[in-house]
């Protein structure tokens, strides 16, 4: 059984910009949840520059997406230079994520394609951040991932953090896998930006 993988130069993620963009508006957002909510201990206010990693985004990212309001609080009590389109890409976060575990199909230049387990009637073309989906991966397909996926500026990407699942698939299922995505891709083609018509 042949499975969906193949290997191929892949761009498939943001450029130096809007990478600096993303992570800038996230750790701005998750610091200042965790300021006042205090989910998990005190930490340094975390910048792109920094290369240092290891913050504990994971236990705030939880809480942010079982209560997505928690940006709305953000965006009302912010005082930091943040521009109004940087303010209307986290209020897009509000409204038009989707947590899912996702099953991550193919591997293309522009992007990769996942579909959500919970039910599968889309396909999301998703971009990676500072690296490609097949280059954090770094495994064949199907797989199973654990995420939020994310409008940013006109694409799909994911909110830095992905528990990828070692589960395998039986050749039954990659079968299942391989006709669903002919299915959907030929109903309503792969979704390439979220909004309100192709929320789940």
């Amino acid at each position: 059984m042949k499975t969906l993988f193949r290997p191929s130069p892949v761009i498939g993620r943001l450029n130096q910009e809007d990478i600096a963009l993303f992570f800038k508006l996230w750790f701005a957002l998750t610091y200042s949840i965790n300021c006042k909510h205090k989910i998990v201990p005190p930490f340094k206010k975390p910048a792109y520059e920094d290369n240092e990693g290891g913050y504990p985004f994971l236990e705030i990212r939880k809480e942010l997406w079982k209560n997505p309001a928690l940006i709305d609080e953000f965006l009302a009590e912010d005082d930091t230079e943040l521009s109004f389109d940087e303010k209307a890409i986290l209020a897009s976060w509000r409204t038009h994520f989707i947590s899912d575990n996702f099953i991550v199909l193919k591997y293309f230049k522009q992007y990769s394609v996942f579909m959500p387990s919970s039910n599968p009637t889309r396909l999301y073309g998703v971009l990676g951040i500072s690296d490609s989906i097949e280059m954090q991966m770094r495994c064949v397909l199907p797989r199973m991932v654990e995420t939020t996926l994310l409008p940013f500026k006109g694409k799909i990407i994911f909110d830095s953090l992905m528990i990828v699942s070692g589960t395998q698939f039986s050749n039954e299922e990659q079968a299942a896998f391989v006709k669903d995505y002919k299915r959907i891709k030929a109903e309503s083609g792969i979704v390439e930006c979220i909004n309100s018509q192709t929320m789940i």
